[in-house]
């Protein structure tokens, strides 16, 4: 159809009140917004992930103030049955959350600017809590969605020795994943790109024969076991 059978076919369309009413509803479709609760709230219970792919991020070049964040991360994850090893996880939905980590002092401000609309006060009380006890020897990631921060999600990295150090990532009421070792590389053994500088991936079931993750769930762990999966893991030289 070319653009002036269009225009004809459009006109005669506009001349029926059915055919006006159904072009409006679609119209107002599109633009109508979707509910909060359409969105993914952050990161689902730890037990529901299968897997998470978290890639580290140096953003030092890009920053223009103190108070914004050197490096951040992004959490891909899956929450769905994965088929059997073989299965290319690109095939699969995923969902991802970005998080920006902030030392010490930039939390400590960021709490202290935070509303009551975008966090509760209850969850910016315990926030201050924890960076009291902590201090300057982690990172702190709050997970925000559109709706402002998550009270029950939070992550933390320490950066008392070189980063990346221990990550825990509290994903709500469940037992948070501690990630504890991270590759400079991808699961297939290529080097990382862009900007991004590190990546740890956990499993709570077996997937990829036992060599696509750095991290795995404490489930999967065994005395036995130990020797051998350490063996399958790539070292950056």
């Amino acid at each position: 159809m070319n653009h002036a059978d269009f225009e004809a076919e459009l006109q005669r369309r506009l001349q029926d009140p059915a055919q006006v009413h159904r072009l409006k509803s679609l119209v107002e479709a599109a633009y109508k917004p979707c509910p909060s609760d359409y969105r993914l709230p952050g990161l689902p219970d730890t037990d529901d992930i299968r897997l998470l792919q978290v890639t580290m991020f140096d953003n030092s070049k890009t920053v223009k103030s103190e108070k914004e964040s050197l490096f951040g991360l992004s959490l891909t994850y899956w929450n769905t049955d994965i088929p059997d090893d073989g299965f290319k996880l690109s095939k699969l939905n995923s969902n991802k959350v970005n998080v920006a980590l902030y030392d010490s002092d930039q939390f400590a401000y960021r709490l202290r600017k935070m509303r009551v609309k975008s966090c509760p006060t209850a969850w910016v009380k315990e926030m201050k809590a924890v960076l009291d006890v902590s201090g300057a020897d982690w990172l702190y990631g709050p997970v925000l969605t559109r709706n402002g921060y998550l009270p029950n999600q939070f992550i933390m990295m320490d950066a008392a020795t070189d980063l990346p150090g221990r990550t825990i990532i509290a994903t709500g009421l469940a037992d948070p994943i501690v990630l504890e070792n991270w590759s400079r590389r991808q699961c297939n053994g290529t080097p990382l790109a862009e900007k991004a500088i590190f990546q740890s991936r956990y499993a709570s079931v077996e997937f990829g024969n036992g060599k696509w993750a750095t991290d795995r769930h404490s489930k999967l762990h065994s005395d036995a076991a130990e020797a051998d999966y350490a063996s399958t893991q790539v070292t950056d030289e």
